[in-house]
């Protein structure tokens, strides 16, 4: 229910009450998904250290999940923090590689890295 409030919330571009019902689902039952749900909606409300930390625990709780792994790499990247972000974005890129998203993010991250 609270997941369903947030992606809502998110779609209409309220990030602030996106990110408050993601907590309060995380709280309910954590999962990769809603972690890295709840990192996006803190991106887009210009909070990058915690995105950076909702990232962080995405991959812990699903590592072979492409998307944890992207969503880490853009925020360290929005942390100016580029050479780790190569990592994350290569690492989603290996476990997905299809992913045009992740291999776009990781050109710019390389490019940012020079």
């Amino acid at each position: 229910l609270r997941k369903g409030r947030g992606d809502a919330a998110f779609r209409a571009g309220n990030f602030r009450t996106a990110y408050e019902h993601y907590t309060v689902a995380i709280e309910a039952e954590p999962s990769a998904h809603l972690f890295a749900n709840r990192c996006q909606a803190y991106l887009k409300a210009g909070k990058p250290q915690l995105a950076l930390d909702d990232a962080r625990r995405a991959t812990e709780l699903a590592p072979d999940w492409a998307k944890g792994w992207y969503r880490l790499g853009v925020a360290l990247g929005r942390l100016q923090r580029h050479a780790e972000a190569v990592g994350a974005l290569e690492t989603a890129c290996e476990h997905e590689p299809g992913n045009t998203e992740a291999a776009k993010a990781l050109q710019v991250a390389r490019r940012d890295t020079e």
